[in-house]
């Protein structure tokens, strides 16, 4: 089957099936599921620099080599959909690998400059979904609501118990057992494009939404916001939009109609309440306005200068010179020396803002290669929606997207 799959045009492999699952076929999905809802603590097993997502893409470089370095010379060679991203990749890993090395030949930290380097080899996860995607086309919309139910249920469990814990990330960045839940707004934006009929999947969809607002991440409140805008004019379904809306409407009238509030976890302040919920999202336009919601609205205003500050400082330095301006200082840079605050002994290596990254680290030439990147799935993605009509896949791209711009 395989070796009979390998010549079926590309337009026709969405109609091949594996009759029985390999071990990839089943940790493709577990790092989805793994990734989106523990995040970095799972992120982290394993031992530095080869943490999970390095291991991971070891293993199946070595035991199935098929499924990366097969499916990206094919791409190349037989000018597939996949034929620009294909190119594009080798273009950024040969970058990524030559900034490295120059990094740690400057004397930049070594360990940084690996750490900076997964920038441009996770990318290569991309062939590992479309080997599985192509002997499994269904495994998407499966995936999408066991991670539903499976996000749910654990970001409550966050949210009300675990984030109180000793387990949890500490301010001085170090990566505790239990994770923080980063995978709500993937969820609902799935669920609104594959679920026939949403009442089938009413709780973990309102169990999802509650964890959306409740995290209080702004960067992906944005996202959704902008994607589910997007996938409600490409499907025409309004009414699955104002769905979206009412579930997050509903928890927040309820909040205020009943003053409710609960402890919040310890990676994102005090409490939890429709009152701190609309006073951050308002303090980063007014924050004046915002204090007539929350005590913290100066704080949450803060957490906007304390990027926007940062990001100034590291655009005077990348344009200090015509080289840093071209190529940047290399990665393991010590980015972090820039911001105007003392940030402390540890490395902040991102500086919340996926542009600033490329920026800060590879100059204009890093950013020109990281989105042409982006536009070639962004092309891939397009071609997918017009063929079949599934918006899933641009949309999902908008919303990391435009998450990626103000998140680390």
């Amino acid at each position: 089957m395989m070796n009979h799959a390998a010549t079926i045009p590309w337009e026709a492999r969405s109609l091949v099936r594996e009759a029985k699952r390999d071990w990839l076929d089943w940790l493709a999905p577990l790092l989805v599921i793994a990734y989106l809802t523990i995040s970095r603590s799972f992120a982290h097993w394993g031992v530095p620099p080869l943490y999970i997502g390095e291991l991971a893409l070891g293993a199946i470089l070595l035991f199935r080599p098929r499924a990366i370095l097969g499916s990206w010379v094919e791409a190349g060679l037989m000018r597939s959909p996949y034929y620009y991203f294909a190119v594009v990749l080798i273009i950024s890993i040969t970058f990524g690998a030559y900034q490295c090395l120059r990094g740690i030949g400057l004397g930049h930290p070594t360990m940084i400059a690996l750490q900076n380097l997964v920038f441009h080899t996770y990318p290569l996860y991309f062939f590992v979904g479309v080997w599985v995607a192509q002997r499994h086309p269904e495994l998407l919309s499966r995936l999408i609501r066991s991670l539903a139910w499976i996000h749910g249920i654990y970001g409550v469990l966050f949210v009300v118990v675990l984030g109180k814990a000793d387990l949890v990330e500490t301010a001085d960045e170090t990566v505790g057992w239990v994770g923080q839940p980063y995978g709500a707004a993937v969820v609902l934006l799935g669920l609104l494009c594959f679920e026939p009929k949403l009442f089938r999947v009413w709780l973990p969809f309102l169990l999802n939404t509650f964890v959306l607002l409740a995290l209080q991440v702004r960067a992906a409140w944005l996202g959704f916001i902008v994607a589910l805008s997007m996938w409600g004019y490409l499907s025409g379904n309004l009414r699955r939009v104002a769905i979206a809306c009412g579930a997050g409407a509903l928890f927040l009238v309820l909040g205020f109609a009943f003053d409710l509030e609960i402890p919040g976890p310890a990676t994102r302040g005090e409490k939890v309440s429709a009152r701190q919920i609309v006073g951050r999202a308002v303090a980063a336009v007014d924050p004046a306005l915002a204090a007539s919601f929350t005590r913290n609205a100066d704080s949450y205003a803060g957490t906007v200068s304390w990027r926007t500050e940062w990001w100034s400082e590291l655009t005077k330095m990348v344009f200090d010179s015509t080289e840093t301006s071209l190529i940047g200082p290399g990665y393991g840079y010590p980015i972090w020396d820039h911001h105007p605050l003392d940030l402390g002994d540890a490395p902040i290596r991102t500086p919340h803002n996926v542009t600033m990254y490329a920026l800060s680290y590879t100059g204009g030439l890093g950013v020109l290669i990281f989105y042409t990147l982006q536009l070639s799935l962004a092309g891939i993605m397009w071609r997918v929606y017009r063929q079949t009509g599934q918006a899933f896949g641009i949309c999902y791209l908008v919303l990391v997207f435009v998450w990626a711009h103000f998140d680390n």
